[in-house]
């Protein structure tokens, strides 16, 4: 109606007039003060097919504009500014809703708030709730104030989508390269809107008391929600320019929001940064990468005081593409906690940061109170095929921290063959990356047909040169039904004596494995495989699960423990090599007492691990080895001063024990293998003795 499609000005600053249909507001209905043009209305509104034109001397540097009435402005048709090379602001603290007809054509940067005032540099103050206090000010803004608490909000209620070729249709605010876009009031909705400014630094924060910094977050975590539906934010450009959130409850749904890089320029400032108490992704993207030449994009940083979720689909991605040459941007979190979990929708949940070409990819940082993986939920680090950058590092620091595949539909095909929890792989030229994990406690907890863990892979046609994976932990480690802690190397290369073997190396008070679970390294091509370093400072404990290196070409890795209490029911530790002329590992146990259920302790006798075997009770077997059928076979060493062979422990049933099988020469496998005895009360020296702890003279 014609009411609701009124600018009417409130005569404080010039004429008080009313415009509607297409009009011009020209200087004359302002005051102008120095650079400053400024404007003040009771009300602002455009319907569809209505525009409103501001217009001023060219070396005016800003409009700004309030709005008096305590009404909302609706803005469903054109709002232009013909300044100059001017800013445009526009505050009215009861809210500013643009609807699915709106745009914006202005020829700088673009501030929309709902504070009450605007502040100056000088201490000036452009008030919206009270127009006739204050004074106006030659100076730039330097902030918003937000003196009432006050719902007023911004929205945008678009109508716009992306097209089947992917581009986006419809409702879209663009500002010129290099500009600024800020949304800053109480709450803050955006929907199937696309709002760019390329190479510039797109801002949306929420406050409803206090003071808002322009391009920069409240001191403190503010008040208030942004919520993003099947929108499309992007500061992306030659250089990469920079997204903003700071509010309280953050939700992206469905939606896009990019800072990614064209060009040879580094993106100084530019990337994705996030603070806000609460934050929920929900199949969305939110991506910093280098997509062409040899300018580095930004970073993607998240400050969440509560909860962090990634759900559905959704995504953090810093990578360098296959069309650039530059690092990628590195990812840091630090939120209370952390879940990634794609709720069993078949669609990749992730973190990731990754390189297609000779850019490293960049380096992962989380710092949470607990991290959650669930449902192939992954935290990862690529150096994709055709690449020669290394992948970046992983490093986690969390209080507890759960990889949890039990609850995956393996049936569904989008589940199957895809991974769950950490990873650093390479795929070309480049070395994986390092993985660190400090945690209080770790689970891993994954199902026979889920791949569930923390890897480090180097595949075929690739440097070989996997990632090294420390984990150490203040409580205790649990891997449990087939969850996994794995190096795979499957290279075949020219001079395999030039890689280094990555390790794996834990250190936790307790470490138990439970149901088909594995801590391993494989080396499938023709590199040794790495070795595996085990501190436990009180029990590790196997049941129906392994400890393994195995080399298919070459050497296997060693393997070292050391805890006072080692449990095996049903155990393997084993170093192999399945190579010709391969040697297996070195086995050292390091142990106060080493109890094998079942009354069977095999010692590097020829059995390999097979899961399938070794949950059938009836063939089961407890079993340290290091063999090479077709090589010289490693060494078992075992320094223990109390050796349990009756399987009593905790009620576990207790078969007689034949010492025939324990005792002949199980060692002679392969060439030169052998078991050495070390220690008071270990292995007798003959068969027929006893086996007794020592006792001190």
């Amino acid at each position: 109606g014609q009411l609701r499609a009124a600018v009417v000005t409130d005569g404080t600053l010039g004429p008080a007039t009313a415009l509607q249909g297409r009009f011009e507001i020209g200087q004359n209905l302002g005051t102008r003060v120095g650079p400053n043009l400024f404007h003040s209305f009771r009300s602002f509104n455009l319907g569809r097919n209505e525009s409103a034109t501001f217009t001023g001397d060219a070396d005016l540097a800003r409009v700004i504009s309030r709005v008096t009435g305590g009404k909302t402005s609706h803005i469903d048709g054109l709002l232009r500014s013909k300044v100059g090379r001017a800013d445009f602001y526009f505050i009215n603290p009861a809210g500013i809703v643009f609807g699915p007809d709106a745009q914006i054509d202005v020829p700088a940067s673009l501030y929309l708030s709902t504070a009450t005032e605007l502040r100056f540099g000088d201490g000036g103050v452009f008030s919206a709730t009270h127009p006739d206090a204050g004074s106006l000010s030659v100076q730039a803004p330097v902030s918003f104030g937000f003196l009432q608490d006050r719902r007023g909000e911004i929205r945008f209620d678009g109508d716009g989508d992306w097209d089947e070729a992917g581009n986006w249709q419809g409702t879209s605010v663009e500002l010129s390269p290099g500009s600024s876009l800020d949304l800053v009031a109480q709450d803050v909705a955006i929907a199937q809107t696309r709002l760019a400014s390329p190479q510039g630094v797109v801002t949306v924060a929420t406050a409803q008391q206090g003071e808002v910094p322009l391009h920069e977050h409240s001191p403190e975590a503010p008040q208030g929600s942004v919520t993003i539906s099947q929108a499309y934010l992007d500061s992306s450009g030659a250089p990469a320019g920079k997204i903003s959130l700071a509010t309280d409850q953050l939700v992206v749904r469905d939606s896009w929001v990019y800072a990614d890089g064209y060009g040879d320029v580094n993106s100084v400032d530019g990337g994705v940064d996030v603070r806000a108490h609460d934050v929920q992704l929900d199949h969305a993207r939110l991506t910093a990468n280098a997509l062409q030449g040899s300018g580095q994009a930004g970073n993607i940083t998240l400050q969440v005081e509560g909860t962090t979720r990634l759900v559905n689909g959704a995504q953090l991605s810093t990578a360098t593409g296959p069309d650039a040459n530059a690092a990628a941007g590195d990812i840091v979190i630090d939120s209370g906690e952390l879940s990634v979990d794609s709720q069993n929708s078949g669609l990749p949940t992730a973190i990731f940061s990754d390189t297609y070409n000779a850019g490293a990819a960049g380096d992962i940082t989380i710092r949470a109170d607990q991290v959650e993986l669930a449902n192939n939920g992954l935290i990862a680090s690529s150096a994709y095929v055709g690449s020669s950058g290394d992948g970046g590092s992983i490093d986690i620091h969390t209080d507890k921290m759960l990889i949890d595949n039990s609850r995956l539909n393996t049936a569904d095909p989008n589940n199957q063959g895809a991974p769950g929890g950490v990873i650093a792989a390479t795929y070309g030229a480049g070395k994986a990356g390092d993985i660190a994990v400090h945690t209080g406690t770790l689970k891993i907890q994954g199902q026979v047909q889920a791949y569930t863990g923390i890897f480090t892979n180097a595949l075929e046609n690739t440097s070989g040169q996997t990632g090294h994976i420390a984990i150490q932990a203040d409580d205790w480690v649990r891997l449990w039904n087939y969850g996994w802690i794995r190096s795979e190397n499957y290279a075949t290369l020219d001079h395999p004596e030039q890689i280094q073997p990555q390790s794996i190396a834990i250190r936790s008070p307790l470490l138990y494995l439970n149901e088909g679970a594995a801590i391993s390294t494989i080396a499938a091509g023709n590199t040794a495989a790495g070795d595996i370093d085990l501190d436990i400072g009180e029990v590790l404990g196997l049941n129906l699960s392994t400890i393994s290196t195995r080399s298919v070409g070459a050497d296997g890795g060693n393997i070292r423990v050391s805890a006072p209490v080692t449990l095996l029911s049903d155990g393997f530790i084993q170093a192999n090599s399945d190579g010709l002329g391969g040697q297996g590992g070195r086995v050292d146990v390091q142990t106060q007492a080493l109890i094998p259920s079942q009354s069977i302790l095999l010692l590097n006798q020829h059995v390999s691990f097979n899961p399938g075997i070794l949950l059938q009770q009836n063939n089961a077997a407890n079993v340290i080895q290091s063999a090479a059928p077709q090589g010289l076979s490693g060494t078992v060493s075992i320094s223990t001063p109390q050796l349990d062979i009756s399987g009593s422990i905790s009620h576990l049933s207790a078969r007689r024990f034949d010492a025939r099988q324990l005792f002949a020469d199980y060692c002679r496998v392969g060439l030169g293998s052998s078991l050495q005895q070390f220690g008071a009360g270990a292995l007798p020296r003959r068969a027929g003795e006893a086996l007794v702890p020592a006792v001190d003279e």
